[in-house]
């Protein structure tokens, strides 16, 4: 998750986007702990130019 976590960051401070950010835990059967997490952004650069897009499954890993 850091490693997305800090493609936002840096989008935002560096690249003076405008990011919408959205996390989602993932869960398999009753379990209470998610087993992964959907990363997804989209962000638009100054003038309406498209940013930074991504959106992924990343594994809990703990």
């Amino acid at each position: 998750m850091v490693y997305y976590e800090k493609l936002v960051r840096d989008a935002v401070d560096k690249g003076k986007q405008v990011v919408h950010y959205k996390v989602t835990p993932l869960y398999e059967g009753n379990r209470v702990v998610p087993t992964g997490f959907r990363m997804q952004a989209r962000g638009v650069k100054a003038g309406g130019a498209p940013g930074i897009r991504f959106g992924d499954e990343v594994p809990n890993t703990m």
